[in-house]
């Protein structure tokens, strides 16, 4: 039997076939829909992208909301290179005819993407480019809007740029627009920003609170992918605590959810915090697997630093395994990725990777490890003096689990400590 989005998209043909191109947007675009419900998002896309193909610059507004559509269903399959190519034409078409809704939601958009690729100042630029454009927009509680998720991108970003009390004080004005304008998702952002920072700062408990009301607002308004966001913040959370049997409860909650939703780039992630936490708990087959599984998912949706990292582990659970060839064959060539494609990185970005790496060339007594860790542990001192203040430094080593760990060799080797 053929599906409702199957059998509206071929009226859609028969349409255009027959020279009526309004009618064939408008079944394009219900196909696409109807899609997008179903969460077949290959499907939806191929509708949408055929209604916007179409609509050409007819109607700016109409094909923006077409490109939007395009852009979060490409977003939620990994697919960022197909997301900027749908929204760059939607900011010239839009800045062309001065639709300013569009120009401003097309910018906010492209802001979020620069936060993907780590180019915050970028980011900031095109949250401020949205701003100026909202400003223009005459209607009161859509100019508010869209000013809020301009903002919160600008925050986010300012959070990656270590500017703690600017995006504070930004996310807190979000969460009181979003308040005023009794807009559920826009209070949602601003509490995963907020909690964003807390992780950051290694500041659990919060994170924990943040967390479980992101949780429940999700669940009153129905949204499934924010769900399992929250479920994953709360997991990792957890798993940072040190309860890793709590923290596998909750991934196990949050992938089912990531699935059903088409989540691909959380559900590898969910995958991976699965594997660490049973790695935790020494069940390294187990974590092995889990490992495989975020792997193949991360090089799926293009993300090869978290694919290395979570590679990294893989190399820990063969060494638990009693297989340290097989460990050191998986770190070999990691450690000339961070030599070569991934040399680029930001020092605090590779940490978790290169830590895993150093674990197991200690383990086998490589020379290469001495070295590694005194870096490690100097990275570890600079990143901390960028991210708080000194009274507050030891603290947020303590917490954070990749420090922690990293301090603790260093002293386990009778390495002099770095000056801080």
């Amino acid at each position: 039997m053929r599906s409702a989005c199957t059998t509206i998209g071929a009226s859609g043909e028969h349409a255009e076939r027959a020279g009526e191109t309004a009618l064939a947007i408008d079944c394009f675009e219900q196909a696409g829909k109807e899609a997008q419900r179903r969460f077949a998002n290959a499907a939806a896309l191929s509708w949408l992208r055929r209604a916007a193909l179409l609509l050409g610059e007819s109607a700016p507004k109409r094909r923006f909301d077409l490109l939007e559509q395009v852009e979060k269903i490409s977003d939620t399959m990994g697919d960022r290179p197909a997301c900027e190519r749908h929204v760059r034409p939607a900011i010239e078409l839009a800045e062309r005819c001065e639709e300013a809704v569009t120009a401003a939601r097309s910018h906010v958009l492209l802001a979020w993407m620069h936060v993907v690729r780590r180019d915050y100042e970028g980011a900031r630029r095109h949250s401020d480019t949205s701003v100026l454009w909202a400003g223009r927009i005459e209607a009161p509680g859509e100019r508010d809007e869209i000013e809020a998720v301009a903002l919160n991108a600008s925050a986010h970003a300012s959070v990656r740029l270590c500017r703690f009390d600017e995006a504070r004080e930004t996310l807190q004005r979000v969460l009181s627009r979003a308040q005023a304008l009794g807009s559920p998702r826009l209070e949602d952002h601003a509490i995963a920003g907020l909690l964003d920072i807390a992780a950051v700062l290694g500041q659990f408990d919060q994170v924990l609170a943040l967390a479980e009301r992101l949780h429940t607002l999700a669940h009153a308004r129905g949204a499934m992918q924010r769900v399992a966001a929250a479920l994953y913040f709360l997991a990792e959370a957890t798993e940072s605590l040190g309860n890793p049997a709590a923290a596998i409860s909750l991934y196990e909650q949050a992938l089912p959810i990531c699935r059903t939703t088409g989540d691909l780039e959380k559900e590898a992630h969910t995958l991976f915090g699965l594997g660490r936490s049973h790695l935790d708990m020494g069940d390294a087959a187990a974590a092995l697997q889990w490992h495989a599984q975020a792997q193949r998912l991360y090089e799926a949706v293009d993300l090869p630093l978290d694919a290395c990292e979570c590679a990294g582990h893989a190399a820990r659970c063969q060494l638990q395994l009693g297989m340290p060839e097989a460990a050191l064959s998986i770190v070999n060539p990691l450690l000339d990725r961070l030599d070569s494609d991934l040399a680029q990185e930001r020092a605090d970005a590779t940490m978790g990777l290169r830590s895993n790496c150093q674990q197991v060339l200690d383990a086998v007594l490589d020379a290469r490890a001495a070295p590694l860790l005194r870096q490690l542990f100097v990275d570890v001192q600079t990143r901390a003096a960028e991210l708080t203040d000194a009274a507050d430094r030891d603290r947020l080593i303590n917490a954070l689990p990749v420090f922690r760990g990293i301090v603790s060799a260093h002293a386990r080797r009778g390495e002099p400590n770095a000056p801080r």
